[in-house]
């Protein structure tokens, strides 16, 4: 993938999913942990898909567009801190990802345009959506309740 084609899919307003987010358990063993996966349609043809990932307990929240040849393109992390490959340190409150053809999606950096926080999934996914060009045609189911340990 190149730096233009990245810009091209992040620019295709086509791209929509028609499907629910229903968040799920997630199959790496994380036991506290909520995640979703979902198909990208677009005009385009490319292989895209959506992944998300919540844990409650940190909070941290976590969501990809990913090209199902290369891997994630562009993401967004909150509650997560991130090294950049200089070992510049972006920090943990908030940082996205996005393709390069020098560090493919290694590089983060702090968005201006993401107001949602990390105990807040819902809101950081409807914005990445947006800010992302990604039309979402159907609901995001509420989150269940966090059952706290009796001992």
């Amino acid at each position: 993938m190149t730096q233009a084609e990245f810009e091209a899919i992040l620019a295709d307003q086509t791209k929509r999913i028609v499907s629910d987010v229903v968040w799920r358990k997630p199959d790496d063993g994380h036991r506290q942990a909520l995640a979703f996966r979902l198909d990208v349609q677009n005009a385009g043809d490319y292989p895209l898909i959506v992944n998300g990932w919540y844990n409650p307990l940190v909070p941290s929240f976590a969501v990809a567009l990913i090209h199902r040849a290369v891997g994630r393109i562009y993401g967004l992390c909150i509650g997560r801190e991130h090294h950049n490959p200089t070992c510049s340190n972006v920090g943990a409150d908030i940082h996205k990802h996005a393709w390069s053809d020098a560090t493919r999606d290694k590089y983060a950096y702090r968005p201006p345009d993401i107001s949602a926080a990390a105990d807040n999934p819902v809101l950081a996914l409807r914005e990445f959506f947006q800010e992302a060009n990604i039309r979402h045609e159907g609901s995001i189911a509420v989150l269940p309740p966090r059952q706290s340990t009796l001992f």
